[in-house]
């Protein structure tokens, strides 16, 4: 939708009024993505986490052979990813603003997907025994409400028992939930899950 408009001529020199008028009004149409936040998804902390991630396996089931070490290093990972992401991708302020940076080439990347992509390669890097990663994604082809996020399920467990691990929707913190209890269904990329196993990201993202 942006390529319609001429962002050079209206963000230049002389220009205060417009560009801000322009930037609020971009601010609805093109943070769009992934801004829907339900009131009950909380930030959680790395023990929470893993203590969430440990569960998928019922009481105690990861807590033979490793699986609840391995939870602990996967939570912590994803917890260290979502604190260090503000500095990542130089966000500063909420998630939707910065998507309106994005969408404008203010700033390179840190949409959801990008934060997806990234996160499921630093817990793939880990090579995790217990546990599947997924490429999750809510309301596809929904320009308002479109989200992307790792999906975590206990090893051979359907997509829909799995935990979403996302660190866009609360700068610097992580949100943790069940796949099947957001209000909405989440749905597996397995196409992207595949590309991501083989180290590559979506061909049109810049870095």
């Amino acid at each position: 939708m942006l390529r319609i408009f001429r962002i050079d001529r209206v963000f230049r020199p002389g220009n205060g009024w417009r560009a801000a008028v322009a930037l609020m009004g971009l601010a609805v149409l093109v943070c769009a993505s992934c801004q829907t936040t339900e009131a009950w998804q909380k930030p959680v902390d790395d023990r929470e986490a893993a203590a969430r991630l440990a569960a998928l396996h019922g009481e105690g089931g990861a807590a033979v052979g490793g699986g609840g070490r391995e939870a602990v290093a996967l939570a912590a990972a994803a917890a260290g990813f979502a604190r260090e992401a503000p500095s990542r991708y130089r966000i500063a302020g909420p998630s939707w603003f910065h998507n309106v940076k994005v969408n404008l080439r203010v700033r390179e990347d840190g949409l959801c997907w990008h934060q997806m992509e990234d996160l499921f390669l630093t817990l793939a890097r880990l090579d995790p025994q217990w546990f599947d990663l997924h490429s999750g994604v809510r309301d596809q082809g929904d320009w308002l409400r479109e989200h992307h996020a790792v999906v975590v399920t206990a090893v051979g467990e359907p997509f829909e028992s799995g935990l979403v691990l996302d660190p866009w929707k609360s700068p610097g913190r992580l949100l943790v939930h069940r796949a099947r209890g957001d209000g909405r269904p989440w749905v597996e990329n397995k196409r992207h899950r595949m590309e991501l196993e083989a180290g590559r990201r979506l061909p049109w993202r810049g870095r």
